[in-house]
């Protein structure tokens, strides 16, 4: 059985930058399905964009080739819209309440991004690796 988490943008970056840090151990248990990954349109767009920036680079195939896996394995979560959540960096809000919305935890590199008292539980990636 897997754990399911909702995995922030900057984790999925230096999972593919840098294979031996804890985001790239990730990487390894969710591409051995030890590890899914909840995810909803808005979070999908947003990997697509960042995963293409030039100043990351990025394999690009590699990266697309993720992105497939993740949609094929993980699970789609439609939004509700009921927590009517602003976070000071917008980009952050789908990750949320996606988490919020689907009942996982958070992955992310930035837990000051998020909200320390909330309904969803914020881990860091090595933190994954012992659930």
């Amino acid at each position: 059985m897997s754990v399911r988490v909702v995995l922030d943008a900057n984790v999925l970056i230096e999972g593919l930058a840098r294979p031996n840090s804890s985001s790239g151990r990730l990487l390894d248990g969710i591409l051995a399905e030890r590890v899914s990954v909840a995810w909803c349109d808005e979070i999908m767009n947003d990997y697509a964009i960042t995963l293409g920036y030039d100043a990351f680079g990025l394999d690009a195939s590699r990266a697309d080739k993720l992105l497939d896996f993740l949609k094929e394995t993980g699970e789609k979560v439609d939004l509700s819209g009921r927590y009517g959540l602003t976070l000071p960096a917008a980009g952050d809000t789908p990750y949320y309440c996606c988490a919020a919305d689907g009942g996982y935890p958070l992955v992310t590199g930035n837990r000051n991004h998020y909200p320390a008292n909330g309904p969803v539980e914020i881990l860091d990636p090595a933190r994954v690796l012992f659930k």
